[in-house]
């Protein structure tokens, strides 16, 4: 196919529709192969539940028995309770995957949540950002009340973490400025939250290292289920494992990507980020950023120029970073 040929092209003429299904085929084949912690859960017996966004192909073939789709959250949340309900009957433990279009856009939330930030955010954009987190919020303690009317509470771990940052446009409502599909830190900097009542302890940290890579060994090490080697994760439940971890490192890329260079790691780059210390560099094609969140947490002051020997040094841990972790299925990229 020839350059500029993408998924989002494919899909939108549905006489190519069937070269979309293919091609959104090869875009996922890696993962029949790739370690799955929803496969490892179902594998011990674990229940399974897809809902909201997931654009991995068909659930179903990734571990999960059951999927709902969009609609959960905004307009529902009754597939989550029968779902609990048949894993109690069947005394099975059980794994949501709630992926509520909230606070995606549009930023649509209900008047009675918008009225509450319409005088007091800076403006009509913000504030319906603002009405949609709490829309989100609202739906997690629906969540939250169904499994304790359920006694179900005490013994489950919650984790919540978000694939983004945003930054609402003042002059655009359900727009943003300098932060999603950007490596900088209100773009990749996002929460991640874990909650099991009395097996962890409240606290706040906002400078040990995390990554989202940690979530699923986190998981199934809490499940009691030995994580796939192939999982380079840490535990986030252990301060004192995370304390040791020096850097962390981050790709970026759009999210209209090329279906021919599936295998090209650079295609589609928005750029590559390590974080070691207090120490940010971010790569992008066009050139390198050398930041430092101690005393620039908004990365805003590029050092690059007064500081070569750091940009070399991060440069290079980010080239052994590319070298031990390459493609790992690039057979499944060939079929």
């Amino acid at each position: 196919m020839g350059e500029g040929v993408d998924h989002l092209r494919l899909r939108a003429n549905k006489k190519l529709w069937p070269l979309a299904q293919e091609q959104s085929k090869a875009m996922t084949a890696t993962l029949e192969h790739a370690p799955s912690m929803v496969k490892q859960l179902q594998d011990n017996g674990y229940a399974t539940l897809q809902t909201g966004k997931w654009w991995e192909g068909d659930p179903l073939d990734h571990g999960f028995d059951e999927g709902f789709g969009h609609g959960i959250g905004r307009k529902t949340m009754e597939p989550i309770h029968n779902f609990v309900d048949q894993a109690q009957k069947n005394e099975q433990p059980f794994f949501i995957w709630y992926a509520v279009f909230l606070p995606h856009t549009p930023h649509n939330a209900p008047d009675r949540l918008y009225l509450k930030y319409k005088d007091l955010a800076p403006d009509e954009s913000t504030a319906r950002y603002w009405a949609n987190v709490a829309w989100l919020d609202e739906t997690c303690g629906q969540l939250v009340d169904y499994l304790k009317e359920k006694n179900l509470y005490d013994n489950t771990l919650f984790v919540f973490t978000a694939d983004n940052g945003w930054r609402p446009d003042p002059n655009k409502v359900s727009w943003y400025v300098r932060s999603k599909k950007e490596p900088v830190e209100a773009g990749i900097r996002t929460p991640i939250f874990l909650t099991h009542k009395n097996k962890i302890v409240p606290r706040r940290d906002k400078e040990t290292l995390a990554s989202n890579i940690d979530i699923a060994p986190t998981i199934l090490q809490a499940c009691g289920i030995k994580p796939d080697k192939a999982m380079s994760g840490l535990d986030l439940r252990k301060p004192e494992v995370l304390a040791k971890r020096d850097r962390i490192f981050v790709d970026v890329y759009w999210d209209n990507i090329r279906v021919d260079a599936l295998g090209d790691l650079d295609s589609d780059l928005i750029a590559r980020v390590v974080i070691d210390g207090w120490d940010k560099l971010i790569a992008r094609p066009d050139g390198l950023e050398l930041y430092d969140l101690k005393n620039d947490p908004d990365d805003r002051t590029d050092l690059a120029e007064q500081n070569h020997e750091k940009v070399e040094e991060l440069s290079a841990l980010m080239n052994d970073w590319l070298e031990e972790t390459p493609i790992i299925f690039p057979h499944a990229l060939q079929r």
